[in-house]
């Protein structure tokens, strides 16, 4: 495992950014990985089409929380809803690949989820 990545990841682990449930908040939802049971809560405050304020609350292993910081960093105060890949969480944290992509794309499938719900017509998000 090289060094850098570690570092970013524990970073992001330890000290998780925008990790606070909101009192107030528009849109919202929960998701799972069924496959190891790591879960996150995303709460965003939308207003005129911007995203305010949010949070992504991870319970799960560094990989999930590191990816979850990493997501809210990448969308706080852009358009909603917004285009992110996963090419992007990896590449902040210094990832080429990863083998347990379903930990680190936890938060950002949450997102997913939570654009199909709330935007019927949102094409998928592109991961190029």
């Amino acid at each position: 495992m090289h060094n850098l990545y570690l570092e970013e990841v524990l970073e992001h682990s330890r000290y998780p950014q925008n990790s606070q449930a909101l009192q107030s908040f528009t849109h919202s939802v929960e998701f799972k990985n069924r496959s190891c049971g790591d879960e996150v809560l995303i709460q965003l405050l939308v207003k005129k089409n911007r995203i305010e304020a949010l949070a992504i609350v991870v319970e799960g292993c560094s990989l999930a929380r590191a990816g979850g910081s990493v997501l809210s960093g990448l969308i706080k105060d852009k358009s909603f809803p917004c285009r992110i890949s996963q090419f992007e969480i990896a590449s902040v944290l210094g990832l080429g690949g990863v083998r347990r992509a379903d930990c680190l794309l936890l938060s950002l499938n949450a997102l997913k989820k939570l654009y199909a719900q709330t935007i019927p017509s949102f094409e998928q998000m592109d991961d190029k």
